[in-house]
């Protein structure tokens, strides 16, 4: 999950206080409400590095679901994942490629997923 789309899953459940309610909620809300500078917040969004500590702790203190928020789902739904990489690779032939500098991207999906996505190309 990217940290835009962290910020905006704590826009929407910020904008439920009371204090914000019929208000456009900013960044700087955001941060404020995580306890963090604004512009130190802003410069983890320009990172894409969440402050998974401090949105834990906001998390808990509003008695919110971290499964919930992170996943879509709650613990006890016996719903199991599994993390993949997705590779950005360039190939090459014959000259060989630099394998320090693999990028990828890590996607959380859940077993039932994976399970029917490998059930549909088996049957191919």
């Amino acid at each position: 999950m990217t940290m835009d789309e962290i910020n905006e899953r704590l826009k929407d459940i910020i904008s439920n206080k009371p204090k914000f309610r019929g208000k456009i909620v900013k960044d700087k809300d955001v941060a404020t409400t995580l306890g963090l500078d604004p512009n130190n917040y802003a410069q983890l969004k320009f990172r894409n590095s969440p402050p998974y500590k401090d949105i834990m702790d906001f998390l808990a203190k509003e008695d919110i679901s971290i499964n919930l928020f992170f996943y879509g789902v709650e613990a006890g739904d016996n719903q199991s994942f599994k993390t993949l990489r997705m590779f950005d690779i360039n190939a090459s032939l014959g000259g060989g490629a630099n394998n320090s500098d693999e990028e990828f991207e890590e996607v959380v999906m859940s077993d039932k997923i994976l399970e029917r996505r490998m059930l549909n190309i088996l049957e191919k």
